[in-house]
């Protein structure tokens, strides 16, 4: 190869990684920021320390988020992701990267209340939300659950389809409707709702800003 090639070769390769690494989420960044939010909304941060969120703070991997009974709080994620966390709730943040190639991955769990998201450029596939009940296997785009009690979650998709999945079956929702329910309850299997829960849908209305 001709050493014009040779350069102009590596002058294209150069440019490839730079955009690249201008568009990825680089190692140790944020991995999300705080776009709106009401009230009180405390950060556990995976170091114990604690403190109370405003608007464009840094999220990071391993942060728990906390809502008072009248706080919600939205944020945009690296891969452009939206999730809101309503009032009165718990999530906990446990891996997260997007770096433009196959290792990407989410991970959330929720702990109590209700959140919905919107998910991002991340694969499908490789992302991870789970309840103390409960697993969802993404199919879709925009879903919600509520944890009603220690027994009971309930979920809703406005867009797309999701799996639900407990120690008993399974179940698929959102394909064949415009908006689609499930309830899961311990030691049962989980269970397509033929009318929308009030708890979730007062929400929709509200698209994803947060309500209590």
């Amino acid at each position: 190869m001709s050493m014009r090639k040779l350069v102009c070769s590596f002058i294209f390769t150069l440019s490839v990684l730079s955009s690249v690494s201008f568009f990825a989420q680089e190692p140790g960044e944020p991995i999300a920021h705080v776009v709106a939010l009401q009230g009180s909304v405390n950060v556990s941060g995976a170091n114990g320390e604690n403190h109370i969120l405003a608007r464009r703070d840094e999220i990071n991997v391993g942060d728990v988020l906390e809502t008072s009974n009248s706080a919600w709080v939205q944020l945009r994620f690296s891969d452009n992701a939206l999730l809101t966390l309503n009032c009165g709730s718990r999530l906990r943040l446990i891996d997260y990267q997007y770096l433009d190639r196959n290792s990407d991955r989410v991970s959330l769990h929720l702990i109590s209340g209700r959140m919905r998201t919107i998910t991002g450029a991340i694969q499908r596939s490789n992302y991870e939300f789970t309840t103390d009940i409960a697993e969802v296997t993404i199919g879709g785009t925009d879903f919600e659950v509520e944890i009603v009690s220690e027994t009971e979650n309930i979920f809703g998709v406005y867009d797309g389809a999701i799996t639900v999945t407990n120690e008993i079956d399974s179940s698929f929702i959102g394909l064949d409707r415009a908006f689609d329910f499930a309830r899961v309850i311990v030691g049962a299997p989980p269970v397509r709702l033929p009318n929308s829960p009030f708890r979730i849908s007062n929400t929709l209305l509200s698209g994803t800003q947060g309500q209590c």
